[in-house]
Parts: C-alpha cells; sequence; structure tokens
C-alpha cells in the first residue's frame, strides 16, 4: 500500500513537472507517508465518563456507612448539591458542618460523621475547586 502511494505521488509530479515550462513561485508539496495507524478497537472503560454524580453516590455508597445506606440517593445529592452552593456564596466547611449539624439534619455523633464523609465526597466529586479548603479544615 505504502509502495503504490509512493510510486503514485512520484508519478504525479512528474506529470506536474512536465506540464508546463513555467516555474512556479511555490514549490510543490512535499507528501510523506508514515506508519499507517489503526483505530483502537475497543471503546474506552465507561468509568471514565460517568458523571460527577455518579461517582459521588458511587463513592459514599462505598463508604459502607450505615446512616448513607438509610438514605436516599436524591437525598445525598441534595446535601451533596447544597455543601457546594453553600461554598459557593462564600461559606466554609466549618460553616457548613454548623449549619447541618443545628439544623438537625446530623442529630447524633455518628450521622455527624457521616455527614462529613457525605461533604468531604461532594466536595471532591461535585465541587473538586474547593479541594484545598476541605484539606485546610481536615488538617
Amino acid at each position: 500500500m505504502i509502495k503504490k502511494i509512493a510510486i503514485i505521488s512520484i508519478a504525479v509530479l512528474a506529470v506536474a513537472g512536465c506540464a508546463s515550462t513555467t516555474k512556479s513561485a511555490d514549490p510543490a508539496p512535499v507528501v510523506t507517508v508514515t506508519k499507517k495507524v489503526s483505530a483502537p478497537v475497543e471503546p474506552p472503560a465507561t468509568d471514565s465518563y460517568a458523571s460527577p454524580e455518579n461517582t459521588f453516590l458511587t463513592d459514599v455508597h462505598n463508604m459502607n456507612d450505615p446512616y448513607i445506606e438509610d438514605t436516599t440517593d436524591s437525598n445525598l445529592l441534595d446535601i451533596g448539591n447544597a455543601t457546594c452552593a453553600a461554598l459557593d456564596e462564600g461559606n466554609t466547611i466549618e460553616d457548613i458542618i454548623t449549619y447541618l449539624a443545628n439544623s438537625g439534619t446530623f442529630s447524633t455523633d455518628a450521622q455527624a460523621n457521616s455527614g462529613g464523609m457525605i461533604i468531604a465526597a461532594a466536595v471532591l466529586d461535585l465541587c473538586p475547586a474547593y479541594t484545598a479548603q476541605l484539606q485546610a479544615y481536615i488538617s
């Protein structure tokens, strides 16, 4: 295949050179044939296309926390999205935790611990721009 392309290219250039006696100001383009590359056979893994919401839900469910397992995905997403919205409004991680504790969302120590895990996953998966703030809070 490459030999055919090279032969055709040489023939075209030779004919083009004989067709006119006037010299062109621009030189003829040079065609370079390199290695033939095939398209990948297998599509990329579907995990690389997971939405931030699906990644968030997967991460919180992988924590195997009883409070999280008893909370609907819709409510988990509400907490996660509210966390990001509060951070967007200028609140700190500590402000969010204090608010959730005072609102009764996390009424026991175990639930507060679960809430912390949900908030951390929300920052990492739904609004990663605040990761440095989360790391500063944890430190």
